[in-house]
Formats: structure tokens, sequence, C-alpha cells
């Protein structure tokens, strides 16, 4: 059997709720914990609003950057290897596809032709 703790003498003064937490608490041998009531806040409403506006006022003192949509660059494509690139071609001429995925193959292949006229 478990060590059994002095049972816990409720106060008439507690309310049913309370009453029934200190006997559960004697029978299963814990401490009662009393709640703190809730203190009241620190500032009003009006304070708190006031403290607010300040704190916004502040901010907007601050000079931001723009915040306008930064047209967005086209981002390149990572260039397929070479023969990769004659593949899909070879592919797309055999099976009749084409459209813009083509014309995309096709200026990589362009850049490759670029890239060994220089080096």
């Amino acid at each position: 059997a478990p060590a059994e703790a002095p049972p816990a003498a409720p106060s008439s003064s507690l309310s049913d709720f309370e009453k029934k937490k200190a006997d559960r608490a004697a029978r299963f041998g814990i401490p009662v914990v009393n709640q703190p009531k809730p203190q009241k806040p620190k500032y009003t409403k009006e304070e708190r609003l006031a403290y607010k506006k300040s704190q916004l006022s502040k901010k907007a003192a601050v000079p931001t950057k723009s915040k306008k949509p930064q047209p967005q660059k086209p981002k390149a494509e990572a260039l397929l290897p070479k023969d990769e690139i004659e593949r899909r071609l070879k592919r797309a001429e055999k099976f009749g596809t084409g459209g813009p995925q083509n014309d995309k193959l096709k200026a990589m292949l362009r850049q490759y032709r670029f890239m060994e006229g220089k080096g």
C-alpha cells in the first residue's frame, strides 16, 4: 500500500470545487495548490493604446525601402549537356512535337555554339 499522506483539512469557507480539489489531493497524496487570483493589468486600455500608437509613429518615421515589387529578371534555366539537347531535338523531330520547349532547346544549343567560338 502506498504511504498515506495526512488528509488535507478543507476549510468550510471553500467552494464545492475547492473542497473536491482538496479531497482529491489528499487521496493521491499531493499538496493542494491554490492558484493566485488574477492581478489587474498594470496599464489601462487607454495607456496601452497610446503606447502602441507611439511605437507605430516611431516606425513610420524610419525610412524604409519601397515595397514596390521589383521587376523579376527571367531566371536562366540550367544549361543541359550538349548531347542531351541534341537527343531531345532529334526525338521531337521524330515524333513531330515542337513548340516553345524546342525553341528553348535550340537556344541552349546556340549558347554552346557561341561558347565554343570564344573558347
